[in-house]
């Protein structure tokens, strides 16, 4: 059995003693399926089961371990460790991961730790790799980002706001009262509008700055750290804050400016044309030819028990959307928190993330009370060409490479539908799950499950009861598909870092293909594809370019598991005493020679390659097929 190891953890920063538990484990690991071996097959799959069941955390070391130390083909291991998870999951009831029990302090946990979405994730994977989204872009719509007109940041995000972020909305000082207009109106409205002064804020909804948060607060010892800690954030703040300055409502005096107030509520002098302010953002990140993945956390608002989405009104961002998505680039769309107040029209998105569906063909598809799923007032919009197939095939036909649209739904602390959240639905293929936190109380009322950990700006902090001296730290928690849609872009912005010879088509394709399966089997409309995993979409060739002239070297000193499958117009080098392996269901392709040098290459799935030189020092082994020339100079194994 295996227990959690922590050597030396009071003397090592986080990272150090990661790598050190990482390795004794594998040790570990690789001792306990050799010695199961030595028992048989039947031990093997005993001794992975209770491995994963006492450890679910580890549980791909684990499936590595057993693929590298034993003779049982990938499909068996693979089922054993998925019955080792459910017996794991069975046996934690109610447990929490230490960021969702309310029972442990915040203070006392690690960045790591804070925000329980980054380990349900499978972040952590993404660390031990040293991947951090550096040198990716996210762009983010939404209320702005935790920046002053003095040029102070939030820590956490410091040299990584791209300087090209704008703000749509007119940066105004929170701190202003309505006592203070009451007492001195003139002298009110102009700190309110002080472009100068040091108290102007971007973000005064606090929205953007969680879920930029969320996808790249960096890896620092204190708050928490994001998905992609080492990118970059381009800010389109478009997203106004709810609430009242004196008489007027705050998302006007943020649309309009000084202007409203100047003229008594008269006049309006938005920065943007004709208030198109989604699509002005979308058009604005679709010139930026460096920003490959975009997040929008927002939505409409549903009336209470609404059964159809009215998109009547929304083809201006309907069309800029699709002009984003041709242009070869990723939006991740937050699927709508209506799930509460209007179940029915909630069994689908309600936002963006709808736009796909949206065609003359699905005008007749109802829901479960036998109204439409959408109505557009008989205009025929048709986005049906943003669907991922039809996409895929036009790339196969035009040889060019598009975006795609990604709808996230939110799951809890034990994986379970937010009760707020908007189903999959009818967009369940190009629909995904991500921890979005959710309201889970006893029945007295209190809360059993805390919500998503993750900056906010400072004003908002220092209004925390809690802390009436004004010394709140700049953290907060927050919970919804909001908060479900930055895990997916920061995973994203991973994934481009780790396969730059993908498209953006096959990297979300790889996440889809390897979440983690909830609800019902398969893609569901619940779930859609199911958890976000970003270790297991991470189980592939790191760093391929796909160059004709790559020579792709997979130097692998313990296990590696090609996951999914791959075609390379260069060549393979397999260096390193470890085992790569090819999981059962794929098919991995070199269109030049591939050579493995040291250590083994296991074969479950398919192998192509023009000729496959296996050294004196190295094995090639599995239970799959070899397409191609083979030179032998080393040790053949078939049948694992």
């Amino acid at each position: 059995t295996l227990a959690p190891a922590h050597v030396g953890a009071a003397e090592q920063t986080p990272i150090e003693a990661q790598t050190s538990e990482q390795a004794e484990l594998s040790m570990c690991l690789a001792e306990a399926m050799a010695l199961a071996s030595r028992f048989g097959k039947r031990s093997v799959i005993a001794s992975i089961i209770e491995n994963v069941r006492l450890a679910p955390e580890h549980a791909a070391l684990i499936e590595l371990a057993a693929v590298a130390h034993s003779t049982l083909a990938g499909e068996t291991i693979g089922k054993a460790k998925d019955v080792g998870l459910a017996m794991a999951a069975a046996s934690a009831g109610t447990a929490l991961p230490p960021g969702a029990d309310p029972a442990v302090a915040i203070s006392e946990l690690s960045e790591e730790e804070a925000n329980f979405g980054w380990l349900m994730s499978g972040a952590d994977a993404a660390d031990r790799l040293g991947l951090t989204g550096k040198g990716v872009t996210v762009g983010v719509v939404d209320s702005g980002i935790a920046r002053r007109l003095d040029g102070s940041a939030h820590p956490e995000f410091e040299d990584r706001i791209d300087p090209r972020s704008i703000s749509y909305l007119y940066w105004i000082d929170p701190t202003v009262t309505i006592e203070d207009i009451e007492r001195d109106p003139q002298a009110a409205l102009e700190r309110l509008f002080d472009q100068a002064g040091a108290n102007g804020f971007e973000d005064i909804n606090g929205n953007g700055t969680h879920v930029a948060g969320i996808i790249a607060a960096a890896r620092d010892g204190r708050g928490l750290v994001g998905v992609a800690p080492g990118a970059n954030i381009l800010s389109v703040a478009t997203i106004p804050a709810p609430g009242f300055i004196g008489p007027a409502p705050l998302f006007q005096v943020q649309f309009c400016g000084p202007t409203l107030i100047n003229s008594n509520g008269n006049d309006c002098a938005p920065k943007v044309a004709d208030e198109e302010y989604v699509a002005a953002a979308l058009d604005y990140l679709t010139s930026q030819a460096d920003v490959r993945i975009s997040n929008g956390s927002f939505g409409p608002m549903p009336e209470l028990d609404a059964v159809t989405a009215n998109v009547e009104f929304d083809r201006v961002n309907f069309d800029a959307l699709d002009r984003y998505v041709m242009s070869g680039k990723i939006w991740v769309a937050a699927a709508g928190n209506g799930f509460d107040t209007a179940p029915v029209m909630s069994e689908s998105p309600d936002g963006l993330g709808l736009t796909p569906f949206i065609s003359p063909e699905n005008a007749g598809v109802t829901n479960s009370a036998g109204a439409p799923v959408f109505t557009d007032g008989g205009q025929g919009f048709d986005y049906s060409h943003l669907q991922p197939d039809r996409l895929a095939a036009l790339e196969a036909e035009t040889g060019e490479a598009f975006g795609r649209i990604v709808t996230v739904v939110a799951v809890g602390a034990q994986k379970q539908i937010s009760m707020f959240s908007n189903r999959c639905g009818v967009t369940a293929r190009w629909c995904i799950a991500a921890p979005g936190g959710d309201f889970v109380e006893d029945a007295d009322g209190n809360p059993t499950e805390r919500s998503i950990f993750s900056t906010i700006p400072q004003n908002i902090a220092d209004t925390n009861p809690a802390f009436p001296n004004g010394d709140a730290p700049p953290y907060g928690f927050k919970a919804g598909t909001s908060m479900a849609a930055p895990h997916v872009a920061g995973a994203l912005s991973v994934l481009v870092e780790a396969y730059p010879g993908f498209t953006p088509g096959r990297i979300v394709e790889i996440m889809f293909q390897t979440a983690e399966d909830l609800g019902a089997p398969g893609i569901d409309e619940i779930f859609g594809h199911g958890l976000l995993r970003l270790d297991q979409a991470l189980q592939g060739p790191i760093g391929l370019t796909g160059d004709s002239s790559d020579i792709y070297q997979a130097n692998v000193d313990d296990t590696h598991l090609w996951r999914f499958s791959f075609a390379s117009d260069g060549a393979l080098l397999k260096t390193g005493q470890g085992l790569l392996t090819t999981a059962t269901d794929t098919t991995i392709s070199f269109a030049q020679e591939a050579a493995i040098i040291e250590g083994g290459l296991q074969v479950d799935g398919r192998f192509a390659a023009p000729r496959l030189f296996v050294g004196p020092d190295a094995l090639l082994g599995g239970s799959g097929f070899i397409q191609g020339d083979v030179g032998l100079a080393g040790t053949l194994a078939p049948g694992s």
